[in-house]
């Protein structure tokens, strides 16, 4: 998915970069609050977020990641509906954060940033639809391995030995929300591939050991 910093025209970057207010955020700040009306959007300037919801019975579940050049709460301006998930720093995160009155207008006389906004939720639309076609088709296996892999593609350190470590802040919980799973079936494949040497865990940290093997194994 092309960022929606990387798809404005040079009039519109302009504009954009002049206006709202920059603010850095630690990691595991909460940037904008689920249930909360959008009196403003957030651009991630540098960093990794993660969306995270409450569903009912209190469980917590990551609903996607964003990167840096990416909106956040883009929709509830646009709808003017509550946000329907936090948004939270995985790493030390710069952030622009614009009133929502004063994007919307923005977006509505640039054109560039109008096709940007709506490239964006067109990719998001088909983000979710690949997410439900893995889901009815894949198993959590194949789906995490996946996860993982993209992961260590944006945010992995290579080691001399060819391995790959994701020192992200991620819990099992938060890998199990992102791949529609529950925290005992990711443990299990955890489990399976430590066996077979293929990644090491530690806390908050996964590595994976032989990134090619993970990716036969699972035929990705």
């Amino acid at each position: 998915m092309v960022p929606f910093l990387d798809g404005l025209g040079p009039e519109a970057r302009a504009g954009i970069d002049g206006m709202g207010a920059r603010r850095t955020f630690a990691a595991g700040s909460t940037i904008l609050s689920e249930g909360e009306l959008a009196n403003r959007v957030g651009i991630l300037r540098d960093g990794l977020v993660k969306l995270v919801a409450t569903q009912p019975g209190g469980y917590r579940t990551v609903l996607a990641l964003r990167g840096s050049g990416e909106l956040l709460g883009e929709m509830s301006a646009l709808d003017g509906r509550p946000r329907t998930a936090d948004v939270q720093a995985l790493v030390p995160c710069s952030v622009q954060l614009v009133p929502a009155d004063e994007f919307v207008r923005f977006v509505t006389d640039q054109s560039s940033a109008s096709l940007a906004v709506i490239r964006t939720l067109v990719a998001r639309l088909r983000e979710s639809d690949s997410h439900r076609m893995q889901f009815a088709s894949d198993g959590v296996p194949r789906r995490l391995a996946r996860q993982l892999l993209q992961l260590a593609d944006s945010h992995g350190e290579i080691g001399p030995d060819l391995s790959i470590d994701i020192a992200l802040p991620f819990t099992q919980d938060d890998l199990a929300g992102t791949v529609s799973a529950s925290r005992d079936a990711v443990a299990r494949a955890f489990k399976d591939w430590r066996s077979q040497g293929l990644v090491s865990t530690g806390r908050r940290r996964v590595t994976l050991i032989d990134p090619a093997a993970l990716s036969r194994l699972n035929s990705l």
